[in-house]
């Protein structure tokens, strides 16, 4: 067994009703909290109570709720300019992943020069200076409530790029599958194909370690046999359990592995597309990418077709990892993602435009096959138009 680290420094709070510890919780590490949510609407209710938890932890709080979809660098310097006014010291980031990782991104920017673009993975790190963030999830997908990541796309130029840092690695999270029943269908698939993508590409990486690779599986079969019946009935408390579980266990999978080629070309298609979710933006790319890679990773592929199709098991290695793209494919027109960049609204000059910059992230660098710009051309084009 080769060496490995590992490495997790966030406390996790999980279980049915443990939001309303978050007043204490965010009281441990300041008393003037920035709450960063996306707009009010149907999730109003939670802010106010989360609010009033705060309150009566004697926490003063102030609210920014201007986060969007694909947070861009303009939703970054407002939010860090209400935290530097209201002088916040604790961040609070409530949400999917969007929420998350701008609270990360306003922690660097409220506290450093410049702003949080100048801080992105292969730039200046960010220091001590930074504000302590607390992560609230109320999806299962982005595991960004345990990830040293936020993610957010310069909005002159439409690049999305991350701040990848050990300082910006929330100090408590709470994952409340309370807080999950109430998500749509179609958004409760999206984030919960993100959740399977974290932790496939986490056990295909090249830097794997048999520890994630443990977390990797896990979250896999939770997701093949819980994510389907989470879409179905977003009351089924014992599927919202098993997708804030597994969401959590590959968060902490991309954490200390990462992920591969189809996030680099995903995360470029949401720059160049905003209108187009992280999940949406994975799922249309993965039947090529199946294809592109299986015969590179045999083992893992049969391993996980095996996961979602026990008849797999009677396959030698190569036969089984060949069907575990069908499988996949399968499992996309289970949960209603079946897609195609046209239907998406992806024009063919877009295309070229994601496949001239989906190498500028280094994810592609991580998969066991790498792929060359022409190939991620062609892979793309497989999926345009889709029966």
């Amino acid at each position: 067994m080769r060496p490995f680290n590992y490495y997790q420094p966030t406390e996790i709070i999980f279980g049915s009703g443990r939001i309303q510890e978050i007043g204490t919780v965010v009281a441990r590490y300041g008393q003037r909290c920035l709450l960063v949510t996306s707009p009010t609407g149907a999730l109003n209710p939670l802010y106010e109570r989360i609010r009033g938890y705060l309150e009566e932890a004697g926490v003063q709080v102030e609210h920014f709720n201007g986060v969007i979809p694909n947070p861009t660098t303009d939703c970054v310097t407002e939010g860090a300019d209400l935290a530097k006014a209201f002088g916040a010291d604790v961040v609070l980031g409530v949400g999917g992943g969007s929420s998350m990782d701008t609270a990360k991104a306003i922690a660097v920017e409220a506290t450093h020069p410049g702003t949080a673009w100048d801080y992105l993975f292969f730039k200046t790190p960010p220091t001590a200076k930074t504000l302590p963030v607390i992560a609230v999830s109320t999806t299962s997908g982005t595991g960004s409530q345990v990830t040293q990541v936020a993610v957010m796309t310069e909005t002159a130029s439409r690049t999305k790029s991350a701040i990848y840092n050990s300082i910006v690695y929330p100090k408590v999270c709470i994952v409340d599958p309370d807080l999950m029943q109430s998500l749509p269908p179609y958004i409760t698939a999206c984030t919960g194909f993100d959740a399977f993508t974290h932790a496939f590409e986490s056990y295909l990486h090249v830097n794997g370690t048999p520890y994630t690779d443990v977390l990797a599986l896990e979250a896999i079969r939770l997701v093949a046999a819980y994510l389907p019946l989470a879409v179905a009935d977003g009351s089924n408390q014992e599927a919202r359990q098993a997708m804030a579980w597994a969401d959590t266990l590959a968060g902490l999978c991309i954490a200390n592995a990462g992920v591969t080629l189809p996030h680099g070309i995903g995360m470029t298609i949401s720059g160049q597309c905003p209108h187009v979710a992280h999940g949406e933006s994975l799922a249309v790319v993965y039947p090529e990418f199946t294809r592109f890679t299986y015969t590179s990773a045999i083992s893992k592929f049969a391993q996980v077709g095996r996961i979602f199709n026990a008849d797999l098991e009677a396959l030698p290695d190569a036969e089984a990892a060949k069907r575990s793209c069908d499988e996949i494919d399968k499992f996309l027109k289970q949960i209603g993602l079946w897609l195609s960049l046209k239907g998406l609204g992806i024009t063919q000059d877009d295309v070229v435009a994601i496949a001239d910059n989906s190498r500028v992230l280094p994810d592609y660098r991580n998969n066991p096959r790498i792929a060359s710009r022409d190939e991620i051309y062609a892979l793309l084009m497989g999926g345009f138009e889709r029966a």
